[in-house]
């Protein structure tokens, strides 16, 4: 389990890379709206910082859009040297992370269920 430190250092970077990432990816034609950093994942020694992007489209769409954020990583690293008061600035590295593709999928599985079996909703009458 990572340390203390280590959860903030990745709560920050998450926070400070999502909001640069939003007006790097203006300049582009990215809509920035369609991508989402989730996580990020910073090494105890702080010298790399894997980035979880999640990108809304199909999977061309996706690989275009991470090759637009890879792209950033250098501007990314310099804004974050700015803000921040790190010995050294992570490397970062940007991997697409399906996890809410997969959220959407199961939520899609259990409306259609819940669509195929109306027997299975609550009756609200009762509470």
């Amino acid at each position: 389990m990572p340390s203390n430190r280590i959860v903030r250092v990745n709560e920050l970077l998450k926070r400070e890379i999502a909001s640069d990432l939003v007006k790097l990816l203006d300049n582009t034609d990215i809509n920035p709206a369609t991508v989402m950093v989730s996580g990020v994942d910073t090494t105890p020694d702080l010298k790399f910082a894997t980035v979880y992007v999640s990108v809304i489209g199909d999977a061309k769409f996706q690989e275009k859009a991470l090759r637009v954020v890879e792209r950033q990583r250098n501007e990314l690293q310099r804004r974050i040297n700015k803000v921040s008061s790190f010995k050294f600035t992570p490397r970062l590295t940007f991997i697409l992370d399906h996890s809410i593709e997969k959220g959407d999928y199961v939520l899609d599985m259990i409306k259609k269920m819940e669509e195929e079996h109306p027997e299975w909703q609550d009756d609200e009458s009762d509470y």
